[in-house]
């Protein structure tokens, strides 16, 4: 951890503080950290009542078993570079953002023995059927409209799967942000299978 607040730095809810463009140099926040950030950050900048931590365990229950761990993560860097809107993201000025969110994307995945090299496609489809699924269901009338287009055309959820991830939502409604942590951590132990998370 870094004890210098000078510099491109920032911490986690423990304190625990790193420098946030050298992610190879910087031990990890625990994992308790990065459980109770995302239960706190909401999704679509506020638009939809939806946490991060809630939608990750919701791709979690959808895609096959051995891409779990990667899906409970996929959204991980966030806790340290924020949730930008994904069409801002996608600006090739913001090249060099998406170039650092990779290297902390990598370091959070290797550190917790994610071994794919990128997102499989079943994640990629699921994880953007569950975006125009929470603007439909868990947003303001119009906020689906602006979704729908930066989402590919047909991309959303088959009734099986809507059958899966309603639990998860209606469950965590209402929930306190330290109890969609716990729910969070508790998928992580189920599928994490690297010593760091016993640490």
């Amino acid at each position: 951890m870094y004890d210098n607040p000078k510099g491109v730095y920032a911490c986690t809810v423990s304190g625990a503080g790193f420098n946030i463009v050298d992610p190879d140099e910087c031990e990890l926040p625990p994992l308790t950290d990065f459980a109770l950030q995302l239960a706190r950050m909401v999704r679509f900048n506020g638009a939809v009542d939806v946490d991060i931590a809630t939608h990750s365990v919701a791709l979690c229950v959808l895609v096959p078993n051995q891409y779990r761990l990667r899906a409970l993560l996929h959204d991980a860097s966030e806790v340290i570079l924020g949730d930008m809107i994904r069409p801002l993201k996608r600006l090739s000025r913001m090249a060099g953002f998406r170039r650092l969110q990779a290297a902390w994307e990598a370091r959070i995945y290797t550190a917790y023995g994610v071994t794919e090299a990128e997102d499989p496609a079943i994640m990629v489809h699921y994880d953007a059927a569950l975006i125009r699924y929470e603007a439909e269901q868990y947003g303001a009338p119009g906020v689906s409209r602006f979704v729908h287009n930066n989402i590919p055309e047909g991309t959303i959820l088959n009734p099986d799967a809507e059958r899966e991830v309603r639990p998860v939502y209606s469950q965590a409604a209402g929930m306190s942000a330290e109890r969609k942590a716990q729910i969070w951590l508790q998928y992580v132990s189920e599928h994490v299978g690297n010593p760091v998370f016993s640490s």
